[in-house]
């Protein structure tokens, strides 16, 4: 109402409620779960009703939109509210918690790697990332729900973004009003859930925009432009100045970053005080992106698809700006060094845009055969996970081996160059007619690129400047498919 610049009145009676006897003041209050408030245009309710009764949920009109500007609440007949709604949302009372940089970072910022021995073995470590719970697949978890419901799912889980089918039979025919179901075409929507909660905890701020943005490049890798946000932000008790630090800076960067993808917040929740004597939590912004494929032939995954294809990277291997090439809160320190310090790759957001919309035309143009970014694990995670992630039965994968030479890449450090996570990067392949178009773009668009190789053999075989990394793909895949249902059965 307030946003509207309505007013509204609310039956209590008609509200269903989790038991008897509820006063008004817990019928308002209660956050009972799996709820929806939505307004209905005045002629369509009965659609509504209709639609409602087909996938057979329960409803209630409770109220309706005023021109008071008030918010009225009644209960058996009596007003208990009659109040501006301005005054309970964007005219209340606003106040200030005291906020202070968590003392740490001035260590964690201050971390520089010339401490840090450079990959010695990087066949090992790549192994040893790829096991890591963070990276590796999640397949003991979704191979316990249904996520084919309605045979809705086009993308299933191992890709940058599930993508699902809207049927035009989810609308009911009306028969004699609008909204036939013969003129609801089907719409394919991608969507995406990110945070690393070690950047946020490191920088409060990049770690906020870089949950967003990894969302972002992950339904751009699918072929959809975003349309909306919601968020969960997990934080420790905001009652101390360092945690709620955290909180503001967060929230900040979320915010500055949804703006610049147009992607607007339209719901969530908070979860504060998750912390033990021990301490709390790391700051955990959850993103949850979905986003719109306008065309069935754009939908895009993240495996390899045939030998001989060209591999790119779109982005530049290591950013030269970040005095720690993408190394700061990685998965490689985390997991290789037991280390969790130094700051979080930069992320820049006109860059991440620039990169996605470029993305999307090579997407538009059919020239893009595959699309994986680069996140946890940097480079090499994001290749092998591209030479196997995809299933096409059960227990059956569908593996790709890949040569690829870096010996150009004119990086110093090999863990920077393999490991590393700077952020606006995406591997692409894409089939050797389409190379030059695909170059030609980039170019024009000022988006910098890479030839990395081709698609083909039973192995990832990376070339660097000083040595090679030759892995069996079907070993690579056996560890990162079967490393969380080992851990989970104790073995």
């Amino acid at each position: 109402a307030s946003r509207g610049g309505t007013g509204i009145e609310i039956d209590l009676e008609k509200v269903p409620q989790r038991g008897p006897g509820m006063t008004p003041y817990e019928i308002l209050l209660s956050e009972s779960q799996e709820r929806m408030l939505i307004i209905v245009h005045q002629g369509r309710e009965e659609e509504v009703k209709r639609i409602f009764d087909k996938w057979d949920l329960p409803w209630a009109c409770v109220g309706q939109v005023t021109d008071t500007g008030n918010m009225v609440v009644r209960h058996h007949g009596e007003i208990v509210v009659d109040v501006s709604a301005r005054l309970l949302t964007d005219e209340g009372p606003v106040y200030h918690r005291e906020d202070r940089q968590p003392s740490y970072m001035e260590s964690t910022q201050a971390f520089r790697l010339d401490g840090i021995s450079d990959t010695n073995d990087p066949t090992d470590h790549l192994k040893s990332l790829l096991a890591w719970p963070t990276i590796a697949s999640k397949n003991w978890v979704y191979r316990q729900y249904d996520h084919m419901v309605r045979n809705g799912t086009v993308v299933c889980p191992g890709s940058d973004a599930a993508v699902i089918r809207i049927k035009a039979d989810s609308i009911p025919a009306m028969k004699g009003l609008a909204g036939d179901s013969a003129s609801f075409p089907e719409k394919l929507l991608a969507m995406s859930v990110d945070c690393n909660a070690v950047y946020v905890y490191l920088d409060p701020y990049e770690g906020g925009k870089a949950a967003v943005a990894e969302a972002a490049r992950n339904l751009a890798c699918s072929g959809a432009t975003p349309l909306g946000v919601t968020d969960n932000l997990n934080f420790g008790n905001p009652h101390k100045p360092e945690i709620f630090y955290q909180l503001k800076e967060a929230v900040r960067g979320v915010a500055e970053a949804c703006r610049v993808f147009k992607a607007p917040v339209t719901g969530g929740n908070v979860s504060l005080y998750n912390q033990n004597p021990d301490g709390a939590i790391d700051p955990t912004p959850t993103i949850a992106m979905v986003g719109q494929i306008e065309n069935s032939d754009w939908v895009t995954t993240q495996w390899f698809k045939n030998t001989g294809d060209a591999i790119y990277l779109l982005g530049n291997p290591v950013d030269e700006n970040d005095p720690l090439s993408g190394l700061g809160g990685s998965a490689y320190l985390q997991c290789l060094h037991g280390l969790k310090t130094g700051t979080p790759p930069p992320c820049d957001l006109e860059r991440e845009k620039k990169l996605n919309e470029a993305l999307l035309h090579l997407i538009g143009k059919g020239w893009i055969q595959s699309a994986h970014d680069c996140s946890d694990g940097g480079l090499a995670v994001a290749l092998a996970e591209s030479c196997f992630s995809r299933e096409t039965t059960i227990d059956q994968p569908e593996l790709h081996g890949a040569n690829i030479d870096l010996s150009t890449a004119g990086e110093e450090r090999l863990d920077a160059l393999l490991f590393g996570e700077s952020q606006a990067r995406i591997i692409i392949s894409c089939n050797p007619s389409d190379e030059a178009s695909i170059v030609e773009c980039m170019e024009q668009k000022s988006v910098p690129y890479c030839r990395l190789g081709s698609v083909g053999g039973d192995s990832l075989i990376i070339q660097t400047e000083t040595l090679k990394v030759n892995c069996s793909i079907a070993d690579l895949h056996d560890i990162w498919w079967n490393s969380i249902a080992l851990k989970m059965s104790g073995d």
